[in-house]
């Protein structure tokens, strides 16, 4: 079974499972959806009875997209699979779910445990001097 993360869209958080079917959960957010996504995956594993001893993989949408939430996203990917000591994969692309799975399966194939997801910004960082009030 293949967990899946996408927050690489500044207000909604994606997260599925892959078995013999994809399962997907979505949800909007007007705050920063980073905060939320541990939350949603504990979510979808509950519902679908799943633990992450059942996991064999996780796919990632590593960018571009939001500095927070790909570096959420990332290092949560990169958490489960030193825990577990499975294979993690960054997809990069603005993704279906269908697509990030189907890509993140490809990567998996040829994936070795403990090369780390690293997100992919797209951009230089727009970093602004504090105003003065």
């Amino acid at each position: 079974m293949i967990l899946l993360l996408d927050s690489t869209r500044s207000s909604e958080l994606r997260v599925g499972l892959l078995d013999k079917r994809l399962v997907v959960l979505k949800r909007r957010y007007d705050h920063p959806a980073s905060s939320q996504l541990l939350k949603l995956v504990d979510e979808l594993l509950q519902k679908h009875k799943v633990t992450v001893h059942d996991i064999d993989g996780l796919a990632a949408a590593n960018g571009p997209g939001p500095f927070s939430a790909l570096r959420t996203a990332c290092a949560l990917a990169n958490a489960v699979s030193f825990a577990s000591q499975i294979p993690a994969v960054g997809v990069r692309g603005e993704l279906t779910m269908k697509q990030l799975a189907e890509q993140g399966m490809k990567k998996l194939k040829k994936a070795k445990h403990g090369v780390p997801v690293v997100p992919f910004y797209g951009r230089s960082p727009n970093i602004t001097k504090v105003k003065r009030r």
